[in-house]
């Protein structure tokens, strides 16, 4: 399908839907699916909420660096679901954009309010003070770093086919 196929990251905040709308693009490619914090829990043995307050957010940056760097070096082309973070990092953005396709999945503040009012417990950087606020002020501080990405895919509304209209996108251009 694709002449020189490349891996696709999806980066975007919590909840803005990478790790569902990742697995369902790489089926439409058929391509692997890697989860990169799924991926740091493996190898770790322990959740991501569990290594932030073990070794703080810094020791946990270092920990994610790692692992893009071991999924970069996977043996096939393959989708991967970043941590929100990830592309804020180091030099982690730049890498991605030079070794495939980085796709922002844009998603509207209240459709992020409502998704992650069941897991703020979860989310390391939600979970103290006020959510709602640490929320919005991590997507003005990453929002800079996420619009970077080759394509900014606007999630318009709840229940579009984000994946179908990705695979389109993306046929359509390679």
């Amino acid at each position: 399908m694709f002449t020189n196929p490349s891996p696709i990251f999806l980066i975007g905040m919590m909840g803005s839907g990478k790790s569902t709308v990742g697995e369902q693009l790489a089926q439409l490619l058929g391509w692997p699916f890697i989860d990169l914090d799924s991926w740091i829990e493996d190898q770790h043995q322990c959740t991501i909420a569990e290594l932030f307050a073990r070794d703080g957010e810094n020791g946990f940056r270092l920990l994610e660096r790692e692992a893009l760097l071991q999924v970069l070096a996977y043996p096939e082309v393959c989708v991967i679901a970043c941590g929100g973070g990830t592309p804020c990092f180091f030099d982690n953005m730049h890498l991605m954009k030079e070794k495939g396709w980085v796709i922002y999945l844009r998603t509207p503040f209240p459709v992020l309010l409502a998704r992650l009012e069941k897991q703020v417990s979860e989310r390391p950087l939600l979970s103290t003070g006020k959510w709602t606020d640490n929320l919005e002020e991590l997507l003005v501080k990453r929002s800079a770093y996420y619009e970077q990405a080759h394509i900014v895919f606007e999630q318009r509304k709840e229940d579009m086919p984000v994946a179908e209209d990705i695979y389109q996108h993306l046929i359509q251009i390679k």
